[in-house]
């Protein structure tokens, strides 16, 4: 299932609905980045995973747009 992600002063919250099967694949090839699962919210047919990643560029404090996730 596609997600989608917002902006958040300093932190990327990124806010997409699946599987509990899929969400943990997703936390699987997730390694590359510093994550935390921050809250599990579930729901009649799927769960929203709410996770906050702290990705920032070596040279500026903003998201460089390569590192938006995008789920499919």
């Amino acid at each position: 299932m596609r997600g989608f992600y917002l902006y958040i002063e300093e932190r990327m919250i990124v806010i997409f609905q699946c599987f509990v099967s899929d969400c943990m694949i997703f936390i699987l090839k997730c390694v590359k980045v510093k994550y935390v699962c921050v809250k599990k919210l579930s729901h009649i047919f799927s769960t929203i995973c709410i996770m906050n990643l702290i990705i920032q560029t070596p040279k500026s404090n903003k998201f460089s747009s390569d590192r938006q996730l995008h789920f499919f």
